[in-house]
């Protein structure tokens, strides 16, 4: 590994520990978009999944997935089907178990980005821009997943996202759906695919 690589790596894990949160939360952004990402985070993700700041754990959460996906593990979080409809073309729901929500917050400049420069909208500044809010939308939608399998569904429904400005450059993904079980025979003779499904 290129030692100016693992320099970059080491300076944010340190900054992992930094007190304030908004530092944690932008070392973790950074540390989720390394491919593949480095083996020794995976005791540290563990140790920070009770830090004191949800934001935090949100991104914590993202990161022990992305740690396991590589391992070759979540995949049945992973494929867990996510369709804005009401009905899985296919397949039959046995069960609706509740509405589930998942927030993701991102803090770190998000507007600032193109509110120097107003020029500078349809340009660099405006594609930063929508590429904080694609990894906004992906953070929401992989909590969703999480958050479902945890409540034992097979698949969300009514998929809906939802984007707020809480303004101090704060950008808020709500993710809402119902989770529900699906047939197991039907499991066995379909192959998953939906219309508007995530993938």
């Amino acid at each position: 590994m290129d030692s100016s690589y693992s320099s970059e790596i080491q300076a944010l894990i340190e900054q992992l520990k930094a007190p304030a949160p908004f530092h944690r939360i932008t070392a973790l952004e950074k540390l989720l978009k390394i491919d593949p990402p480095p083996d020794n985070l995976h005791s540290i993700a563990q140790q920070m999944k009770d830090d004191s700041d949800a934001n935090v754990r949100h991104l914590v959460e993202q990161l022990v997935l992305k740690l396991g996906k590589e391992g070759g593990k979540f995949s049945e979080e992973e494929n867990l089907i996510l369709t804005t409809t009401h009905f899985i073309e296919g397949r039959t729901i046995t069960k609706y178990i509740e509405v589930i929500t998942a927030e993701v917050v991102l803090g770190t400049g998000v507007f600032s980005e193109i509110g120097a420069n107003i020029a500078d909208i349809f340009g660099k500044r405006a594609a930063g821009f929508q590429e904080k809010l694609q990894e906004a939308r992906k953070l929401a939608l992989d909590e969703l997943r999480i958050l479902a399998f945890k409540k034992n569904a097979d698949a969300i429904v009514g998929l809906d996202l939802d984007f707020m400005n809480l303004g101090n450059n704060v950008l808020v993904v709500i993710a809402t759906g119902t989770g529900v079980k699906l047939s197991n025979n039907d499991i066995q003779n379909s192959d998953s695919t939906t219309p508007d499904q995530d993938g």
